[in-house]
C-alpha cells in the first residue's frame, strides 16, 4: 500500500464516517488508515499513524480545529490537511486557510469532489474552491445572525474581548469575523470608527 494516499477521518458523526469512508474504498489509490471522533483522538490518531491526509471536520467534541491544526504542524508536518465541513461562512474557510490547512471542502459538494480534493492536497496542492465559492456570495445582505449580532456591540463600542465573551467567541475569532465583515458590505476605510458610523447608519 506504499503507493497510495493514507488518509485518516475526522468526524463525530458515524453515518457521515460511514458515507466518506465507502467513496474512499472505491477509490483505488486511497487507503484509510483511521478514524477518530473527537480532537483527542484525531491528534493522538495523527501522531500514531502520521497520514498523508487528514480529513477534518470543524465541529467535534474536544479540542477545536485550530488547536487540532497546530498540533499536526508541530507533530505531523508532512500531514496535509483538508477541512470538509458543513459551514459554509466565510471567517470559518479563510481562517482555516489562515491557521494553514490545505484545503477546504463543503459536505453537501459530493463524495466525488472529496475524493479529487484529497489527491490535490496529497500531491502538494491546494484546495480552495468551496473558499471562492462563499467569497461569491458575500454581501451586506449575506451578513449572518452571528455577524449582525458583532456589528450591534461594536455599535455600542464595545472592545472584540467584550464582543467575544458576550457572544461565546474568542477575541481572535471576533477579529476574523470583522474582517469578514469589512469585506461584506465593502467599507473602504476599515477602521473602526468608520465601522461604527456605519452600524448606526444601518440600524445597529
Amino acid at each position: 500500500m506504499a503507493d497510495r494516499i493514507r488518509v485518516v477521518l475526522a468526524d463525530d458523526h458515524p453515518l457521515i464516517l460511514a458515507g466518506i469512508r465507502i467513496s474512499m474504498d472505491m477509490s483505488p489509490d486511497l487507503w484509510v488508515m483511521g478514524q477518530a471522533i473527537d480532537g483527542w483522538q484525531t491528534q493522538e490518531t495523527c501522531r500514531k499513524m502520521q497520514p498523508d491526509v487528514l480529513v477534518l471536520d470543524l465541529t467535534m467534541p474536544g479540542p477545536g480545529p485550530d488547536e487540532v491544526v497546530a498540533c499536526l504542524r508541530e507533530h505531523c508536518p508532512q500531514t496535509k490537511i483538508l477541512v470538509l465541513t458543513a459551514h459554509k461562512e466565510y471567517v470559518h474557510a479563510q481562517g482555516m486557510k489562515e491557521a494553514g490547512v490545505q484545503g477546504y471542502a463543503l459536505k453537501d459538494e459530493g463524495p466525488e469532489i472529496v475524493t479529487e480534493a484529497i489527491r490535490a492536497v496529497a500531491s502538494g496542492g491546494q484546495w480552495f474552491r468551496s473558499l471562492e465559492m462563499i467569497r461569491q456570495e458575500s454581501g451586506p445582505d449575506s451578513l449572518s445572525e452571528r455577524e449582525q449580532k458583532i456589528l450591534g456591540r461594536v455599535s455600542m463600542g464595545w472592545s472584540n474581548t467584550t464582543i467575544g465573551k458576550d457572544v461565546g467567541l474568542a477575541e481572535s475569532t471576533v477579529k476574523n469575523c470583522l474582517s469578514v465583515i469589512y469585506d461584506k458590505i465593502d467599507l473602504v476605510s476599515r477602521s473602526r470608527s468608520a465601522l461604527i458610523t456605519w452600524c448606526k447608519e444601518h440600524g445597529y
